[in-house]
């Protein structure tokens, strides 16, 4: 491909890109390599100067040029940064970087899902994308405007501002493949809502309106430089997956591919200038994953400009393995060296980026995702960390773990977002076809039958923001209410509860589901990897699943193939006692790994039956603690104050100063009130705490322009008890108007010194409150943190309490399984309607309950299985019927109420009856499937 045969590929929506021989000599004419230049030779062409510096071991980088100097090719003895060109080249002269490499470096899928057109879903899942098709999903576009007007299909509801960057792009996204696998099916013709059409528009008006940069969608830099963009991702991605149905060597599937490839061209170039921040920067992962699909795909002449977008992603990236690894200190990206937020190991006060939870299930992948480039066996296990450190400090029943809207610990009553639920989904796929470990894959399918069912309604009409294990509400304007960083209508059922991002991102759940169902595997076997009702015809075979599985046990795989295959099953880690049959012969089976059966030439039958049985988990709930207070000494006692040692609430966050290598805390916008608390309580052993001492530096919000007054902000220092309640305010700063950030320049130390004589016979919190008034805070953490010292009297309390409790036993929880199903104790729905939309006329709903749930398990009774209605041919995730219950014998625990209109925590198990109020009258419960309820209880105390 020559040079000037490139630019002109890449100035219109052409095909040239995508069809001509693949060259890595081209190199990337949007980036240069400057540094390590360690000879210069003539050089003609791009072409002439990779293939020399691909001859000389010494050479790992090269640079060519023709514009100023004649034809110059400089050969680099190191990889240089990447960099934009100093100045823009004309259409006079051309130049290109690269590196000495005539072949992709990735590391091959070890599995790669099969065309999602290829793919014909049946039985109960042809049934729920239909439900998809006709209920929400498929009338978004028809009456509300963050879809119907949206700017990407012709409108302009969301050309400006945060909507675009969040809302509608996540729609289409879920869209292409839904509709693919529905016309594959056939039932497309049955959906009573033409989302073909739908789908059809968008994509045009995307592909006609691209704007001469390569730009998808509003270009207004919403979130300024270096956020914006993550806005256009989605709708890139669901272009790609329109051009894999289309076919990629067809002219429209090349149409769509070569707009991506312009797109990526446009945001590498402006990520050169302008590095990622905010949400870009934590999803830098999704852009890489994307980038890797289309180069999978083919880009002859851009492999290079790829390879170096994602590197550029990469270096520009958010530190996951950091902040799983909690080094406090960055390893990689941005990130390097500096200050890093580590892992969440209990529920948050604040919103923050690095502990939200849609972010981290979007993270889950990061380590797989650049596994694919390092070839480092330890990136590959950062996967594992993830998900071990998820379950361990946040884990819930369902699958996942909790995030209302950040990290929200092990408490039951915590709440997991939508938008967390098919992120998690999509990348545990995408970790399990690099990676090949089926784990990955078992955990997918506890989150598709519990977690995402059991978050919107039967017929895919309402959905929430957040689910809980333990519901027993679920309304609009619940207040006060558990979560900490979502809104009170997050637990209602609806359009579009709390915010609207989950409204369109859930589209991408059960489509993203069926296309992992089968898969390719490296030496061309054929994997079916989620055992699931489908059928594919691909590459001469034919593979047919004829199940009803979760709902049974047994799966039946029919193969008819021409030529000699081998064919794998997933076999889940579960299913311990699994029995197989290939044409009538048993197999050996061993569970969590994939069965492999070489077949030949003709017709093949498969019977699986993997025999599930009741299992009990306990250990649910908060994990024990241990309080290590700030304890009386004569001498009085100090602590630093550090991110490790305060817990940040309100609105306050731990924000990078304008020292970069320092944090400061940052207290909110103006008019918010934010708390920073000392994380150990003070434990006084019933003397008085007499005094407490520190020095602090601030920055006040930018100066307000001329003739604006703002009222300044101040600080109060407040001993509070444990159950919240304020015992004393000991120092009150005077509001603070001096030392603007837009200076720079911190306040000199200010010194605290409080002398007051408050009773120490509990415990008491030390809280810092910020009060933002017209302008915010910034107080400054220095690296060696901020030393707070205490003085205690001698003089004892009179009537000294009992010595405080300082250890807090697990909850201990148990939940009941049976497979891959979470069973739960479903609740009676009171339904009360919130609002009407129109024109279709669907409401939001209240759901409350009059039924009784607070009871314990009796552990040693036995649990039985019941056979129920089986699957239910219209509902598959119907609330009235089920294909199983199970029995268990259960007392009243009159003691377990209700707290801030949630189920409050579980008591300890194995319950102390005496202090729980036991009941005397033993009664049996019917748990049904977790995905099958709206109100539940999950897990239970036990005796």
């Amino acid at each position: 491909v020559h040079s000037s045969t490139l630019r002109s590929c890449l100035a219109v929506v052409s095909t040239c890109l995508l069809v001509a021989e693949a060259k890595w000599s081209d190199g990337n004419y949007m980036a240069d390599r400057p540094g390590s230049a360690y000879l210069s030779i003539a050089a003609k062409t791009v072409e002439e100067c990779h293939s020399k510096c691909f001859q000389l071991s010494q050479c790992q980088a090269w640079s060519f040029s023709n514009c100023s100097t004649g034809y110059t090719c400089q050969l680099k003895n190191a990889k240089p940064t990447l960099q934009p060109w100093s100045s823009v080249p004309s259409t006079l002269c051309y130049r290109a970087s690269g590196l000495s490499i005539a072949s992709d470096p990735r590391r091959k899928l070890e599995f790669k899902s099969l065309p999602i057109g290829s793919i014909a879903p049946q039985g109960w899942l042809d049934r729920q994308l239909v439900i998809m098709a006709e209920g929400l999903s498929g009338h978004l576009d028809l009456f509300w405007p963050f879809v119907q007007h949206s700017v990407y299909a012709g409108g302009d509801f969301d050309r400006v501002g945060a909507n675009h960057a969040r809302i509608s792009p996540y729609w289409l996204n879920g869209m292409v493949p839904m509709v693919a696998l529905l016309n594959t099916s056939g039932s497309i013709a049955s959906v009573r809502v033409n989302v073909t059409d739908q789908v059809e528009a968008w994509v045009w008006n995307v592909l006609s309106n691209q704007s001469a940069s390569g730009w998808l969608g509003p270009d207004d830099n919403y979130g300024g430089y270096g956020n914006a963009y993550w806005n256009g991702w989605d709708i890139a991605e669901a272009l790609v997956q329109y051009a894999i149905v289309k076919n990629t060597t067809s002219d429209l599937g090349q149409k769509c591919l070569s707009a991506v490839v312009r797109y990526i061209a446009e945001v590498h170039r402006r990520m050169l200038t302008h590095p990622t921040s905010s949400w870009s920067q934590n999803r830098w992962q999704d852009w890489v994953y994307l980038i890797d699909l289309v180069a999978d795909l083919g880009a002859a002449g851009q492999e290079q400009m790829l390879l170096d977008a994602v590197e550029q992603a990469q270096a520009q990236s958010w530190d996951w393995d950091g902040y799983y690894q909690r080094t406090g200190v960055g390893t990689s990206g941005a990130y390097l060296g500096q200050p890093l937020a580590k892992f969440a190991t209990t529920g948050v006060f604040s919103w923050n980026q690095a502990d939200h939870g849609v972010d981290n299930a979007m993270g889950t992948k990061s380590c797989a995702i650049w596994y694919r480039h390092t070839h480092n066996r330890s990136d590959a296990e950062g996967s594992y960390l993830k998900l071990i450190m998820q379950d361990r400090y946040h884990g819930q029943p369902h699958g996942m773990f909790s995030a209302d809207e950040c990290f929200g610990g092990r408490a039951l009553n915590r709440g997991i977002e939508l938008c967390a639920v098919v992120e998690q989904m999509f990348s545990l796929g995408i970790v399990f076809q690099i990676q090949g470990d089926v784990r990955f894959l078992d955990r997918l399918e506890m989150i598709a039958f519990n977690a995402w069912p059991g978050t919107v309604t039967p017929d895919m009409w309402q959905h929430q923001y957040v689910q809980q294990a333990n519901e027993i509400n679920a309304a609009y304007d619940t207040t006060p209410h558990v979560w900490i960083t979502d809104g009170p209508d997050a637990a209602g059922f609806g359009v579009a509860p709390n915010f609207p991002c989950c409204t369109t991102n859930m589209q991408q759940g059960w489509p993203k589901y069926a296309g992992n169902i089968f898969m390719e595997g490296q030496n061309g076997t054929l994997v079916v990897a989620l055992l699931a009702p489908a059928a594919t015809q691909y590459l001469g075979r034919r593979v047919v699943i004829n199940t009803s599985y979760p709902f049974t046990s047994t799966v039946a795989i029919h193969v008819s193939t021409g030529d000699t295959i081998t064919l794998q099953v997933r076999i889940p880690g579960w299913a311990d006692e699994a029995e197989a049959h290939i044409d009538g012969h048993q197999v050996t089976v061993v569970n969590g790994t994939l069965l492999t059966l070489p077949l030949t030439p003709t017709e093949h039958l498969l019977l699986l039956d993997l025999h599930p049985r009741i299992t009990m988990d306990d250990g649910w709930g908060l994990a024990r603690t241990e309080l290590n207070p700030i304890n009386y000494s004569t001498a009085g006692s100090s602590i630093l104050l550090t991110p490790d040692t305060l817990t940040l609430m309100g609105a306050a966050t731990f924000e990078y100063g304008k020292d970069p290598k320092t944090q400061d805390i940052c207290t909110g916008k103006p008019g918010q009130v934010s708390n920073i608390r000392v994380a150990l309580p003070v434990n006084g052993q019933n003397h008085y705490l007499t005094r407490l001492s520190f020095n602090y530096s601030y920055l006040v919000g930018y100066t307000p322009p001329p003739g604006v007054v703002k009222a300044g902000s101040c600080l109060q220092v407040v001993l509070v008890n444990q159950a919240g309640n304020d015992v004393q305010v000991i120092y009150q700063s005077p509001n603070y108007t001096d030392h603007s950030w837009g200076k720079g320049i911190y306040s000199p130390p200010v010194p605290v010194d409080a002398h007051f004589n408050v009773p120490n016979d509990e415990l008491l919190y030390i809280e810092l409150r910020a009060f933002n008034n017209g302008r915010n805070l910034n107080l400054h953490l220095p690296p060696t943190g901020i030393a707070l010292t205490l003085e205690w009297g001698t003089e004892l309390v009179p009537n000294p309490r009992p010595a405080p409790a300082l250890v807090t036993p697990a909850t201990n929880a148990l939940a009941l399984k049976y497979g891959p199903l979470r069973f739960a104790l479903p609740l009676t729905e009171q339904r009360t309607v919130q609002y009407v939309w129109e024109p279709f006329h669907n409401v939001n709903y209240n759901m409350k309950t009059n039924s009784t749930w607070n009871y314990a398990l009796l552990r040693n009774e036995s649990a039985v299985l019941h056979t129920a209605s089986g699957v239910v041919a219209d509902l598959p995730f119907d609330i009235s019927q089920h294909p199983y219950v199970i029995a268990v014998k259960a007392v009243r625990l009159h003691g377990w109420q209700v707290s801030n209109n949630a189920a409050s925590e579980p008591p300890p198990s194995p319950v102390d009856c005496q202090r729980w109020q036991c009941g005397s009258d033993v009664v049996t419960l019917l748990l049904v499937p977790y995905g099958q309820t709206d109100l539940r209880i999950t897990a239970f105390p036990w005796i």
